[in-house]
């Protein structure tokens, strides 16, 4: 069930666009990168994630 959740997360996220890195299945990168020499380092709120 593992392997077959990793694949549908594979095929999902590259058919809007990521980019797998072979060798860590959970690592993705949006090509196009919309800010390739923009390094964004703060603080996320849970408030911010949860929509509140």
């Amino acid at each position: 069930m593992q392997r077959a959740n990793r694949q549908s997360l594979k095929r999902t996220l590259t058919e809007v666009g990521s980019v797998n890195l072979p060798e860590e299945w959970w690592h993705f990168t949006y090509k196009p990168e919309l800010f390739p020499d923009t390094y964004f380092d703060f603080p996320v709120d849970r408030r911010s994630v949860a929509g509140r």
